[in-house]
């Protein structure tokens, strides 16, 4: 991304000193993505009770959609080999795939409130998030974090923390500014998503690198 790429993102003090454990360094891989990405600016009064909210979340409601595309993840292997030998089953088993996408994508929406389902460019790692906003949010700013992944639709519900705020730029839409953000809170099962999301978008970038 060259001088266009995001500021550092960290997890605070841990982030001093490069991890050695292999395990616990794929928290600090990123990678450039596109996500839902959805922001509510918090006041430090409000902390302790969003984490319990997060904490006495019940993510199961949003499991349904994330199974649904898995399952269409998995069926792509198996339509290549069918298409090999019965193209015209292959042809409706992808109708099928795509209509379970559809309704996946359909399930997602419904579990979550994202006001805006644009997907967004992002630098992504399970440390924290880069992005550009249309205002200058200070450091140390908390705030309330959603993010849907694609293609899985997995969606992570987070308390970040502003690390840096660059100078602002022109774009399409107007001045923008690029912001750093540290997850102050993420549960360890969307901590784990995160670094898994974040292997697997590394892998694909660098095999669509290699066949181009």
């Amino acid at each position: 991304m060259g001088t266009d790429r995001y500021p550092e993102v960290t997890q605070g003090q841990e982030a001093q000193q490069a991890p050695e454990d292999p395990a616990d360094r794929r928290r600090y891989f990123r990678v450039e993505d596109h996500v839902l990405l959805e922001y509510r600016l918090l006041a430090d009064s409000e902390r302790e009770e969003i984490i319990k909210t997060l904490r006495d979340d019940n993510p199961s409601r949003h499991l349904i959609a994330s199974s649904f595309a898995n399952t269409s993840q998995q069926m792509q292997y198996v339509l290549h080999k069918v298409q090999e030998r019965e193209p015209e089953i292959a042809l409706y088993l992808q109708t099928l795939n795509e209509k379970l996408d559809l309704l996946a994508r359909q399930l997602a929406m419904e579990t979550t409130d994202f006001k805006d389902r644009t997907p967004r460019r992002v630098d992504i790692s399970a440390a924290g998030l880069g992005f550009d906003a249309p205002e200058m949010i200070p450091a140390d700013q908390l705030m309330d974090i959603k993010l849907m992944l694609f293609p899985s639709l997995d969606y992570i519900r987070a308390v970040g923390r502003v690390v840096r705020c660059g100078e602002a730029f022109d774009t399409p839409a107007g001045p923008a500014f690029k912001v750093a953000v540290n997850f102050d809170f993420v549960r360890d099962d969307d901590r784990e998503l995160l670094v898994q999301h974040v292997i697997r978008t590394e892998s694909s970038q660098l095999r669509e690198e290699r066949s181009s």
